[in-house]
């Protein structure tokens, strides 16, 4: 497989239905963690931990990829 055909398969699979609720929904918890002071994106990730040991690798990825973005950006 080339760089290109993986390329256009991970935008493919980061955009499908089953892992876009994730990365809104990370998003929204990242936020509600940034706004508290004190907090960081490694808590957030530790929050979340517990949650996705029975979740599938993309979503879950996504999930504490969005999480921990937010709360970095504030």
């Amino acid at each position: 497989m080339g760089i290109l055909e993986g390329l256009v398969s991970g935008f493919a699979q980061s955009l499908s239905f089953e892992v876009l609720p994730f990365l809104i929904v990370g998003s929204i918890f990242g936020m509600i963690i940034g706004i508290i002071p004190g907090l960081s994106g490694h808590f957030a990730m530790a929050m979340l931990i517990p949650f996705l040991y029975k979740m599938d690798p993309a979503p879950g990825i996504a999930f504490l990829l969005a999480a921990h973005a937010t709360v970095a950006q504030g």
